[in-house]
């Protein structure tokens, strides 16, 4: 448990940044950075730790007289991980790098325009939810994309209003090159020699880019010259050279309007995702906003935001982004509306390895929501480039599977959620109750559409078996079965209306048979031509077994084959030790002081216990063992008598003897331990 005096307020939030190192600690009003411990430094201290804790924003951020904070998020581009979003429910954005500063924000801007000027007694006919921020949110899934979306801030009111901010960087931020040079040469491609805000923009972020002795990029070209890692970054600052600041643009256009589950009270937006999911040479961005009462909302993005500056050079945007809603998803929380509305509160995560899967958690439990049935067909409709194919997959009855992950009651609702994707702890969900029960669900992967060499390296035996062209047993037409001989009786002999109507009636019966008789012997005749062609396929199949039995004795012996499958298990084997290596020496590429300590302690003993400690106790456990029957022996022939100590003696002896038998304990131990770690080392 980490303990801290700064920590003296209820959290709502905490989240960890990129490097793992620092933590931050959101309540309604006050916001702390807590610096974690080094991995495995609470094994040896203990349960409870006292960290470095320090507050953000104490001006800002305060129990008394500020404004609550909405919502607090790590800037994925934040230079060291250290850039902290914080959004309050005024509209007001504020971007502290706390590695420079945690009491004065680095950038200052309102998403919401005009929502710093309105009076709290000024009379106002707009709706409070519609100046009350909700949520912010940041692109995911296009962090190596050459556009402005990782220069975009989404921000939510609680009406559900979005709106953008971009471009929006961190102070000190850390953008891919790759990305950036892409970015610029398209717009300077598009300009045409001019020199619009935006290309001023990136190419004050490009010189900057020169200035670093790996980096030797040029706005007419979008490779790198040094052959440097495309997806690497690089260190910027916001630039200056653009004189007016970055303008909001929205409220973005619902089209069509989503359908409200209730119409008489309106909902309450609670957070957001922006998704970029890409197949092949296709992408959207997907948007999804949840509300309190359970509702979800997808859409697509009409169009990608562009950068926007307000001055009298860059007026506002001519028409309002527009957001076209594909669905509106209820969660069927099993709780009335009224206290959904007051008690409830939806948060996503995105999934880290697959794009179009959001999970949703709320009051009562974890949802999840996978998009890919109807993105899937729209992005291949996308990638065709046919403008019939794209409006059959947009009009497609299509919509999102929603499946529930994990099920919660409403006194033990859910705290956060995390997804793990980890090379010891696998792919993996964690979610976190109220009352601190911790709930892990095992994650599936997906295979790779196209991918047969699953197919191909399965064994034999998940082959399908033999399928018969025989549907069971075979039963003869009731037509060819025998039947009792039919006589005329003397009398219609006699040529009358009704004899000759009698024969009449027995010649059409016996048309009837025949008929009957035909179709019966044509369906034989057709079941003899099964049954040979079932007859030839059953010879082939026996031939290819007799071949492969025959192949299967002439073949090498089952040792050698044995042994081969050894050598290769042994070759994956020393692979995969290589690839954890080489992602335990990414992580923590140098040994810390520590860690020397301890090798150069292991390095010591282990000498002191070749020199002569391990024969002096291989020596001992002999004498020991030479000892121990006469011991016994004489233990059993003499007779029984009391102790001459007293009994304060006795207890001084008795606690000596076990003083040494726990030494001798801690001595065997550590002899196990050091072989144990000779073994590694050879």
């Amino acid at each position: 448990m980490l303990s801290s005096a700064q920590l003296d307020f209820a959290p709502q939030e905490i989240l960890v940044n990129s490097t793992g190192k620092l933590l931050a600690v959101v309540g309604t009003h006050c916001l702390v950075i807590v610096i974690l411990p080094r991995r495995g430094y609470m094994k040896q201290l203990g349960r409870s730790l006292a960290v470095k804790a320090v507050r953000v924003g104490t001006y800002y951020h305060a129990a008394h007289g500020c404004v609550p904070i909405a919502q607090c998020r790590w800037h994925p581009l934040g230079r060291d991980g250290a850039s902290l979003v914080v959004l309050t429910e005024d509209g007001i954005v504020r971007e502290y790098d706390v590695a420079h500063d945690v009491d004065e924000p680095q950038q200052v801007l309102n998403v919401f325009p005009g929502s710093a000027l309105r009076s709290a007694a000024a009379f106002s006919a707009d709706d409070d939810d519609e100046r009350c921020a909700a949520a912010l949110a940041f692109h995911t899934g296009a962090e190596n994309e050459p556009s402005w979306r990782l220069c975009t801030l989404y921000a939510l009111s609680r009406a559900g209003d979005l709106w953008a901010v971009c471009p929006f960087l961190p102070r000190h931020a850390a953008v891919p090159r790759g990305a950036l040079v892409a970015l610029a040469a398209a717009e300077a491609q598009r300009a045409a020699g001019a020199a619009p805000l935006p290309v001023r923009y990136l190419a004050d972020l490009v010189r900057q880019m020169r200035d670093v002795p790996d980096a030797d990029v040029s706005l007419d070209d979008g490779d790198e010259s040094d052959g440097a890692a495309p997806h690497s970054t690089c260190a910027v600052d916001v630039p200056a050279s653009v004189p007016y600041r970055t303008a909001p643009q929205g409220p973005f256009r619902l089209c069509p309007a989503p359908r409200e589950l209730d119409e008489a009270v309106a909902s309450v937006a609670s957070d957001v995702a922006v998704l970029h999911v890409r197949q092949g040479a296709a992408a959207v961005d997907v948007v999804v906003i949840g509300a309190r009462d359970g509702s979800v909302h997808v859409g697509l993005l009409a169009a990608p935001v562009s950068p926007h500056w307000a001055g009298r050079i860059a007026g506002p945007p001519a028409v309002p982004p527009t957001l076209i809603v594909h669905e509106t998803i209820d969660l069927q929380l099993p709780a009335p509306r009224d206290e959904l509305l007051t008690g409830n509160a939806l948060m996503f995560a995105t999934d880290p390895l697959y794009p179009d899967t959001v999970f949703v958690a709320h009051r009562h439990g974890v949802h999840v929501l996978l998009l890919s049935p109807w993105l899937e067909p729209l992005l291949e409709a996308l990638a065709s480039g046919e403008r019939s194919a794209v409006t059959t997959a947009a009009t497609a009855p299509l919509h999102t599977d929603v499946a529930s992950v994990v099920r919660a009651s409403g006194a033990a609702g859910t705290a956060g959620i995390v997804i793990m994707h980890d090379v010891y702890l696998s792919y993996s969900l964690y979610v976190l109750t109220v009352d601190a029960q911790l709930a892990a669900v095992e994650l599936n992967l997906r295979c790779a559409p196209g991918d047969t060499s699953a197919a191909t390296q399965a064994p034999q035996r998940d082959a399908p078996a033999y399928a018969s062209l025989l549907d069971g047993r075979w039963a003869p037409p009731a037509a060819l079965a025998p039947r009792a001989r039919e006589t005329l009786p003397r009398s219609a002999l006699e040529m009358t209306p009704e004899a000759l109507r009698a024969f009449g009636q027995a010649a059409a019966s016996v048309r009837e048979r025949m008929t009957d008789v035909i179709r019966a012997a044509h369906s034989t005749e057709a079941h003899m031509a099964q049954q040979l062609r079932e007859g030839q396929r059953q010879v082939a199949q026996l031939r290819a077994a007799a071949a492969r039995i025959d192949k299967l004795r002439n073949s090498e012996p089952v040792a050698v084959r044995v042994q081969r499958v050894e050598e290769a298990q042994r070759v994956t084997l020393q692979r995969l030790d290589a690839l954890l290596q080489h992602l335990m020496d990414e992580h923590q590429p140098q040994l810390s002081v520590y860690e020397r300590r301890w090798f150069d302690e292991l390095a010591r003993m282990s000498a002191e216990f070749q020199g002569g400690a391990r024969e002096r106790l291989l020596r001992l456990e002999h004498q020991l063992g030479v000892l121990r029957p006469v011991l016994a022996e004489r233990a059993r022939a003499a007779p029984p008598a009391e102790s001459p100590l007293g009994t304060r003696q006795r207890e001084h002896v008795e606690a000596a003897l076990s003083d040494e038998a726990r030494l001798l304990a801690q001595a065997r131990a550590k002899v196990q331990r050091l072989q144990q770690s000779l073994a590694r080392l050879a």
